[in-house]
């Protein structure tokens, strides 16, 4: 009886000491291993497209839906947003499209409320795809905000990471815990860095399971200041590729609050090393949870994206503005020759249309933008797409190219009116 006790027991203590080992990482590799081994796995879905669905449970809305795709520098996101409308009581749908050729971002949304057409064309601006959780949100590709970067790319130029000896269960799932410090400066003088948290399953594929951005603070406050949460990721194997097909997307704003007892006129009067053992985090959510769905069917890995998903063909009747040119036109008119252009812009003439806003204003206000911007100020949103070509600027229908012809030659009657006019009066 008592050698059955002492089986029993040593078997319990074996299992117990397996697991601790596994628990505390035995395998976990270094850093470098671990990048190379995340990138490994990176490399091959380099083309990738989905469809996409993105609701608030809590308010039971659709907020978007729509078509993303990335292949090797370039990127599209096409799809409808649904806006409440305070004014007129309802929700409405606006359309847009985002692309990016390699060189030049398109922008193009449509005012529903005004049947209004504008389009964009500029240089990269990131804040267009990360504003709207799609599949590479899920990937763990935003990361890094101010780039288009995978987890392997914004790992090597962090400041530092490292990770943890101990693995955490996601859902059941053993991953390496990584902390990168610093993964991406503030763009705006005077603004704070941002670190980021990631939980990696090295079973499948080392994609992310959970992934938390914060502002970057000293020790011992670092991991407090959580700006976003990309959690709940679940993954499902496509084409002998583990893709993820769902997950959560939360934004928070954080605020510093002294620790109970004290005031901020206490914290005010310590010195900066004592003030930070003194402070918590209030995180307050910025906006309701986004769920964000893949369609498994919709997936395409590793197969070639046509060209003209990158570009934009813009509808008749679009006010565009160039950044690359500054100067507008709107789509179908008369097309202005490159002199014609130097002349408008020399003497400041209103035909040019007036440049949209710019929304980059840095890291902070893009954690804490809120997504569901008002129509009103729909045009100060920016994304963008490649040059613009006569086709692009001429009608649809194919009668553009006839308007500049027409004009001339309608200028030259008025012109032999006036003539004879003016000699019948002398």
């Amino acid at each position: 009886m008592l050698v059955k006790s002492n089986l029993t027991l040593m078997a319990v203590v074996l299992i117990f000491v397996s697991q601790s080992l596994f628990a505390i990482g035995e395998e976990v590799p270094n850093i470098d291993q671990l990048i190379s081994n995340i990138a490994r796995h990176e490399e091959v879905i380099q083309d990738i497209s989905s469809q996409l669905l993105v609701t608030i449970p809590q308010k039971g809305d659709t907020f978007v839906e729509g078509e993303w795709g990335y292949s090797r520098g370039r990127e599209y996101l096409n799809g409808t947003m649904y806006l409440n409308v305070p004014q007129i009581s309802k929700k409405v749908a606006q359309s847009f499209k985002f692309a990016f050729d390699g060189q030049a971002m398109w922008i193009y949304r449509h005012d529903p409320l005004q049947n209004r057409h504008t389009g964009r064309i500029t240089s990269l601006e990131p804040v267009n795809f990360t504003g709207y959780p799609n599949l590479n949100t899920l990937l763990g590709h935003d990361v890094h905000s101010s780039g288009r970067l995978t987890v392997a790319e914004a790992l090597r130029r962090a400041k530092e990471v490292r990770v943890q000896p101990i693995m955490e269960a996601i859902n059941g799932h053993q991953c390496y815990v990584v902390e990168a410090i610093e993964i991406e400066r503030s763009i705006v003088p005077g603004g704070k860095a941002r670190d980021v948290r990631l939980w990696i399953d090295p079973k499948r594929d080392y994609r992310t399971l959970r992934l938390e951005r914060y502002i970057s603070e000293p020790d011992p406050i670092r991991w407090e200041a959580l700006v976003r949460r990309v959690d709940n990721i679940k993954l499902q194997q496509i084409d002998g590729i583990w893709i993820p097909i769902e997950g959560e997307f939360h934004n928070f704003s954080p605020r510093q609050v002294p620790i109970s007892g004290l005031t901020k006129e206490d914290i005010k009067k310590m010195k900066p090393e004592e003030a930070l053992s003194k402070i918590d985090y209030e995180l307050r959510p910025l906006v309701p949870m986004r769920l964000v769905r893949i369609n498994p069917e919709s997936v395409s890995v590793g197969k070639e994206i046509p060209a003209k998903k990158f570009t934009i063909q813009w509808p008749k009747g679009t006010d565009i503005w160039d950044d690359f040119m500054q100067f507008g036109y709107k789509v179908g008119d008369p097309l202005i020759d490159g002199s014609q252009l130097d002349k408008l812009l020399e003497d400041g003439e209103s035909k040019v249309l007036e440049r949209s806003g710019n929304v980059d204003d840095g890291l902070i206000d893009r954690d804490h933008a809120e997504h569901t911007k008002s129509l009103k100020n729909q045009d100060r949103e920016s994304a963008t797409l490649s040059s613009t070509d006569e086709r692009d600027i001429s009608s649809s229908e194919g009668h553009g190219c006839w308007d500049l012809p027409i004009s001339l030659l309608i200028v030259a009657i008025c012109c032999a009116g006036v003539t004879v006019l003016v000699w019948k009066l002398r």
